[in-house]
């Protein structure tokens, strides 16, 4: 049975649940990924950033120095997440609707995650509430369809 399931675990640290592969985004960007619910991540990207997203990508992965060590660059990690997104076993149409539906979540969940950052953006909390719900409804449809159920 494919899960979707969307976690902030800190103010701009999200794990995305998508039926076995789970991706942890620092800020809106993924920085690692597992299959099969492996933990630690299968693969993690080196830190490009900050030091808040170096303490994401320990969370990750243990941050120990073997893992630190097995760190990728990014283009090698995006190529990588690509080929486990291909991979999913849905049909490919299937697979687009997710991708889509996790692209709707990305962005609706960027504007909740600056709240905790700037109150000053708490009129726009509305807003990106209503897109993370469309985005959530996308979500389950496609799924439902991964399944092979019918939709109410």
């Amino acid at each position: 049975m494919r899960k979707l399931k969307l976690e902030i675990l800190k103010p701009n640290f999200t794990k995305l649940t998508l039926g076995p592969l789970t991706l942890w985004f620092g800020y809106t960007t993924p920085i690692s990924f597992s299959i099969g619910g492996s933990t630690p991540s299968s693969c993690t990207r080196v830190n490009d950033w900050s030091t808040t997203t170096g303490r994401h990508l320990n969370a990750c992965d243990g941050g120990t120095p073997e893992a630190r060590a097995a760190r990728v660059p990014g283009p090698v990690f995006e190529a990588r997440l690509a080929a486990a997104l291909t991979a999913l076993t849905a049909p490919a149409a299937i697979n687009e609707d997710l991708r889509g539906a996790l692209g709707g979540l990305l962005s609706a969940t960027d504007g909740l995650m600056d709240l905790y950052d700037d109150k000053s953006r708490l009129r726009y909390y509305k807003a990106d509430l209503d897109a993370t719900s469309k985005a959530r409804v996308k979500a389950r449809a496609a799924l439902v369809l991964a399944r092979g159920e019918v939709q109410p």
